[in-house]
């Protein structure tokens, strides 16, 4: 009997810098102009600044939140 090829065995090859632009990082996309990627490099960092925006009353992407009748909105 042959020995088995453990080739499936090994990670995948790291992807190329044009193929990691954009992978796993938070952004935006607009239908009518596009978007952009890298906004925030993870979700727990986006999470952290939606989180410290909402608790201090800070902007968010121009946009500030407020609370009325139990409701977020941004203005």
């Amino acid at each position: 009997m042959a020995p088995e090829s453990h080739a499936a065995l090994r990670p995948p090859a790291e992807p190329s810098t044009a193929e990691r632009s954009g992978y796993g990082e938070i952004g935006y996309f607009f239908m009518e102009s596009g978007g952009e990627c890298g906004r925030w490099p993870s979700l727990a960092t986006f999470t952290e600044n939606l989180a410290g925006a909402i608790e201090d009353i800070t902007k968010m992407r121009d946009c500030l939140p407020s609370v009325k009748d139990d409701a977020l909105s941004w203005d």
